[in-house]
């Protein structure tokens, strides 16, 4: 059982969540706290690719930005597509970003989660018809 005390301690660290949830209710869905997820591919071909770097990056692009309490990033298992890894997924949103570099963390920070636009050069292009392929 906690004392009065460390309740209080908890509940003083958890008002800017509670005040974040209050004032966006209904706009997004919360995902266990958070409001994004990006996963990004820790497989095999993708580690190799620097995928670890990937995923260091774009937490200390996220905590410089102060969203690390809204953006959760993940180190996932193999997505199957290693050919054009490393692989980052964007939820709930569903953009799947292909060949992904650890310079492109600003980037997908800034573009995709700040302003919401979508980082077209990262997006999977479809070899039949050349297009960019926004979600899969």
């Amino acid at each position: 059982m906690k004392s009065l005390e460390e309740l209080k301690v908890i509940r003083e660290k958890m008002q800017d969540q509670i005040a974040f949830r209050a004032e966006h209710e209904g706009e997004f869905p919360i995902l266990d706290g958070f409001r994004k997820h990006v996963l990004v591919c820790g497989g095999t071909g993708c580690k190799a690719s620097q995928s670890a770097q990937i995923v260091d990056n774009l937490k200390a692009v996220l905590a410089e930005k102060g969203m690390q309490d809204e953006v959760q990033v993940i180190t996932t298992g193999c997505f199957g597509f290693c050919e054009k890894g490393p692989i980052v997924k964007m939820m709930p949103d569903n953009t799947f970003y292909t060949q992904v570099k650890p310079e492109d963390a600003r980037t997908i920070v800034e573009e995709h989660l700040i302003k919401g636009r979508k980082v077209t050069n990262l997006l999977y292009t479809d070899p039949e018809n050349n297009e960019h392929v926004s979600d899969s």
